[in-house]
């Protein structure tokens, strides 16, 4: 029987000392949704944004690259007004970018080199019907990338494509179902792609496609649920042994939105085989049972060396809400009816930490109280509404060290950071009533974080984490009160 660690790490915390260092500013930023930034390598960050302020026909959208020293490199990219920004993915080489101009089906790619020089520029008109280009991600090398294209229709299927610098296919792979496709995730490594889709609806089941990565060729294609059960995904990864890894909600017949499910992990090989299945019945006498019988959405998964998995979520409560206002009010029109609309309110509540063996022994459990974060939207399922939540970053979980391993939260006060086993979080920010910064990446043992002013300036500053997390050293200024 496991002994369960509750860390209540609300009034006293360790507080790092706060001093001036170096720091890097991206002026007159339209956007800076985290969605333009890509890790380029283990140590660089990629970042696309557009500028304010333009004085002729051109939208100027800028690439730019800083690594662990917030060292930063900028290329321009000028396209016509009315282009939106897509996709963006890069690595130490080379980065492409995908854009579409605004009510048309006009697509256009670029691919730049690490000066900023643009190496080919394609466009693509999707018509009516046809296949249409949805993403772009890396390839098995620096010198490749995938293009990811969708067919709508009664049975949807995606086609992946790999192309070269001059965007030249290397190999093309269509990927299909019986039933229509919906993507849900693309994972992948210099070895194998895995493609994860799904149909939609109650009965949801996800199909997962691995291909090696190299060819284009189809390792395994296998469906996740068995029989008349059904698995909702939260999390994948890849393994140790160049294995995906999943983690999610088991049900015995169809997926509820609104209840917790079985805890479910599994591993599937490349060439397809299954296997460290664990199903924890709620009813089962364990404390991992116990733990997943609440709205609990995992937030990562880490295979530790030692021999174990790491497991992040965070506890959260799903409120309905109602409210009566005039129908003009919500459908645009004069009328002096009313109507009743519904709203669910999203509560964030514990940070969860488990260490679990790959047989599903739980060995340890740690549950952190965090200040709380209230998100309120249009109703929806409190699971679907979570996975929205998680998407957007509206969860207080930002990534992981791992020498040594800690986990990394982004409250509404601090930014801190926690190490199973220890009674108090470190704060890495000074404690106030409004945390002024946002966790962008992690790179290696420092942390890069932002903060944006008023005047659309955006500044990233490190925050340099020595091995044994005692006495953090950060670039973040003294707070002016």
């Amino acid at each position: 029987m496991f002994r369960k660690i509750i860390f209540y790490a609300v009034i006293f915390n360790l507080v790092a000392h706060v001093c001036f260092s170096q720091s890097l500013q991206f002026e007159n930023i339209h956007f800076s949704s985290t969605r333009g930034f890509n890790q380029a390598s283990d140590n660089s960050i990629g970042f696309l944004y557009r500028e304010r302020g333009l004085q002729d026909n051109y939208s100027e959208f800028i690439y730019a690259t800083f690594n662990q020293n917030l060292e930063a490199h900028k290329s321009l990219i000028r396209l016509y007004r009315g282009n939106n920004a897509l996709a963006t993915v890069g690595n130490q080489q080379y980065s492409a970018h995908l854009f579409q101009r605004v009510n048309s089906d006009s697509i256009k790619v670029i691919f730049l080199n690490d000066t900023g020089r643009i190496i080919s520029k394609k466009e693509f008109v999707s018509l009516s019907g046809s296949l249409k280009l949805k993403n772009i991600f890396s390839g098995s090398s620096d010198s490749t990338f995938n293009f990811v294209y969708q067919k709508s229709g009664a049975i949807g299927y995606y086609v992946i494509k790999q192309v070269n610098l001059n965007q030249d296919t290397i190999w093309s792979q269509k990927l299909a179902t019986t039933n229509k496709l919906a993507l849900y995730e693309i994972i992948q490594d210099k070895e194998n792609l895995w493609f994860i889709g799904y149909n939609v609806g109650n009965k949801r089941s996800y199909t997962i496609f691995c291909l090696n990565h190299e060819t284009g060729h189809i390792k395994s294609q296998n469906t996740l649920h068995k029989t008349s059960e059904r698995i909702d995904l939260i999390e994948t990864t890849i393994g140790p042994n160049r294995e995906l890894v999943v983690l999610g909600r088991w049900f015995k017949k169809k997926i509820k939105s609104n209840k917790p499910g079985n805890f479910y992990m599994a591993s599937f090989s490349p060439e397809g085989e299954r296997s460290q299945e664990v199903i924890t019945t709620q009813n089962a006498p364990n404390t991992l049972a116990t733990l997943t019988n609440s709205k609990l959405m995992w937030q990562h998964m880490y295979w530790n060396p030692a021999g174990h998995w790491e497991l992040v979520g965070e506890t959260f409560k799903n409120t309905s809400l109602g409210s009566t206002i005039a129908i003009g009010s919500a459908v645009g029109i004069a009328t002096m009816g009313m109507v009743r609309v519904n709203y669910a309110a999203l509560t964030t509540k514990d940070l969860v930490h488990i260490q679990v063996a790959p047989n599903g022994e739980l060995k340890k459990t740690s549950i952190y109280k965090l200040p709380s974060t209230r998100i309120v939207s249009s109703w929806s399922p409190a699971f679907d509404f979570a996975k929205i939540a998680k998407t957007y970053g509206y969860f207080r979980f930002r990534g992981i060290l791992t020498n040594p391993y800690a986990i990394i939260t982004n409250t509404k006060h601090t930014i801190q950071a926690f190490m199973p086993g220890e009674i108090l979080p470190i704060n890495l920010t000074e404690n106030e009533s409004k945390n002024k910064y946002e966790v962008l990446t992690i790179l290696g043992n420092e942390l890069i974080v932002s903060k944006t002013d008023a005047g659309n300036t955006m500044t990233l500053n490190k925050i340099t984490l020595p091995a044994n997390l005692s006495l953090p050293q950060t670039s973040l200024p003294a707070s002016s009160k």
